[in-house]
């Protein structure tokens, strides 16, 4: 069996994972009374050009990040090959990465328990 990984999806799975890594520095000011609004974020998207902003809840962050593999994107920037859409939210769509995609992205995950940069016993940087 092949067991590469596809450069383009990696190359998509690891911009997602660099705008994740983003969005997990920002820190709300709390006398914006951020914990009651949204927080601007930026879409976790594939797109390496992108710089589309999301506004989600602290909350809404909090509940997508339980889930190592989900990102919040803008509803246009669906990966079909790389991801699949758990849902759509009127502000962003959340999307779940999967094959290749998913596992470079639990690699990836900042919370994860067994964060990484491997993938299938190789190194990411190897794969591009």
């Amino acid at each position: 069996a092949d067991m590469s990984v596809d450069p383009t999806l990696l190359r998509v799975a690891l911009t997602e994972v660099a705008n994740r890594a983003a969005n997990e520095e920002v820190e709300p000011a709390p006398e914006a009374g951020w914990d009651l609004g949204l927080v601007e974020r930026r879409c976790e998207c594939g797109n390496p050009g992108c710089e589309a902003t999301l506004r989600l809840t602290v909350a809404e962050y909090e509940e997508l990040r339980e889930d190592g593999r989900r990102f919040a994107i803008h509803g246009a920037h669906v990966v079909p090959a790389a991801e699949i859409v758990v849902e759509r939210r009127p502000r962003y769509t959340i999307v779940e990465k999967v094959a290749d995609a998913g596992r470079v992205a639990e690699a990836h995950d900042p919370r994860g328990e067994d964060s990484r940069s491997e993938v299938g016993g190789e190194d990411v940087v190897d794969l591009l």
